[in-house]
């Protein structure tokens, strides 16, 4: 088995990033924001712009939990932490949606995607190496601060100041924990008075499947006494409307 140490300690082999390719053996290029329906109504991203690639790991990471580093000649490039390793992968990175190329979206999925793509088409062989781990956030932070990825734009996701548009000083950034972060860091980019995700884009967004009482139960969406719905809340939201099991409203306090 292939191990990458890094601080000490040791990650497990993934795969190698491969690109799908075309009949002449070129990266194929993929143009995912000309099918998002809204694409009138919003501006892209800094990212969102140009082609993309597709790409796929191994589905026995699925439901995998842990800290994940993508290499080239055997240098750490990007450390991250997921709840997902397989759906982190194969429906975040690899697979781009046409939402995400747009403000408001996931820029990182477009930036990181793009970067592989010209990686790979430099010659380059990424790799993929996990840990697995319910100390996940503790791990990336400590990792990123200490070896300084490339491709990382901060030290932990939750402080990405520049991309995510907020002061890392702002404490209620650190406040918000876990998978629903992600959900925080989306609604906070939203320039939308108000907005509907379907159950599928939100669980998208946190890259984990939302519990059944999320799907059964209108109170677990309600407007404060659980933790997840800080995610909402800190980033100057609520939750206006729920058809459960279909999608959420959420409009701007």
């Amino acid at each position: 088995m292939l191990l990458f140490k890094s601080n000490g300690i040791y990650f497990e082999y993934v795969t190698k990033i491969i690109p799908e390719l075309d009949q002449d053996g070129n990266i194929k290029k993929y143009f995912p924001q000309k099918r998002y329906a809204k694409r009138n109504e919003k501006e892209l991203h800094k990212y969102g712009e140009g082609q993309f690639c597709k790409f796929k790991i191994p589905n026995d990471y699925k439901d995998k939990e842990g800290v994940y580093i993508l290499t080239i000649d055997n240098e750490a490039m990007y450390v991250g932490e997921c709840v997902d390793l397989s759906k982190r992968f194969n429906y975040g990175y690899g697979n781009i949606s046409p939402r995400n190329c747009y403000k408001g979206g996931q820029q990182t999925n477009c930036r990181i995607n793009k970067i592989i793509y010209l990686e790979t088409s430099n010659n380059k062989s990424v790799y993929l190496f996990f840990k697995e781990t319910d100390d996940r956030n503790n791990l990336e932070r400590k990792l990123i601060k200490k070896i300084n990825p490339n491709w990382n734009k901060s030290h932990g996701k939750i402080l990405e100041t520049k991309e995510n548009k907020f002061d890392s000083k702002d404490e209620e950034v650190t406040e918000v924990k876990g998978k629903y972060k992600n959900l925080f860091n989306y609604l906070l980019n939203t320039k939308n008075k108000k907005i509907t995700l379907t159950y599928d884009e939100i669980e998208s967004i946190i890259n984990s499947k939302l519990p059944d009482s999320a799907y059964n139960y209108r109170a677990w969406w309600a407007n404060g006494g659980h933790v997840h719905s800080d995610a909402w809340l800190k980033s100057g939201w609520k939750v206006q409307n729920v058809n459960l099991g279909k999608d959420v409203t959420f409009k701007r306090i």
